[in-house]
Parts: C-alpha cells; sequence; structure tokens
C-alpha cells in the first residue's frame, strides 16, 4: 500500500505490517504496530478493499485486522496487537455493538491450537 509519512513523503508499506485503520478530522491513518501513516481515501473504501484479510470495523473510526487481535482490555474497552501491553502499546477501541463479535473472535482463535 502506498502511504505518506507524517513528514509528507511517500512510503511503500508492506500489507502484513498493517494492524488497523482508524479516521479523525477526514484524516485516514493506517497504523502498524509502532508507526502511523496517512492514506488519502475514507475509511470504508479501506475496510473493503482489505476485507480478505480479516479487517471489519470495531468501532465507528476503527477498522482493524481481527487475525492481529492479540488480546482485550476490559477497562479500556479496547483491544491491543501485542501479547506483552507495554506504555507503548497501540489500542483500538470497541464500541459496545461490536464488542460482541471481537469477544466470540477471541475465544474462537483460543480454541485454536
Amino acid at each position: 500500500m502506498r502511504v505518506l509519512r507524517e513528514d509528507g513523503s511517500g512510503y511503500e508499506l508492506d500489507d502484513d505490517e498493517i494492524v488497523f485503520f482508524t479516521t479523525h478530522n477526514n484524516v485516514i491513518s493506517v497504523h502498524t504496530r509502532t508507526e502511523r501513516y496517512i492514506v488519502p481515501t475514507t475509511l470504508d473504501q479501506l475496510s473493503k478493499a482489505y476485507q480478505d484479510l480479516s479487517f471489519d470495523k470495531v468501532d465507528r473510526s476503527y477498522s482493524v485486522r481481527m487475525d492481529r487481535i492479540a488480546g482485550y482490555h476490559a477497562v479500556r474497552k479496547a483491544v491491543y496487537f501485542e501479547e506483552e501491553t507495554t506504555d507503548h502499546t497501540k489500542y483500538a477501541p470497541v464500541s459496545e455493538p461490536n464488542m460482541k463479535k471481537v469477544l466470540k473472535h477471541l475465544e474462537k482463535k483460543k480454541d485454536q491450537p
């Protein structure tokens, strides 16, 4: 995926690095575990284009790669993408209507060897 760094320079991002997309003030961000990039499109277009990579909306402004979710933080009501969480761990909020879908996905993932 062709994205923009925060300094405006272009960058070719490997799809396998992406963990979630978000929108804020009509700006679409692509997040990896450590970086954030900008892409000129809409969240709905990205979600559809990356549906085969298991992206799904978990909140009005967040579409996450479901197979990359490592766990759910009940206090924050958010998913995270690393087994070991730190102060720098990225979280994506989960809205109440999507909570059941996320928890079901995590339960199913836990049951797989």
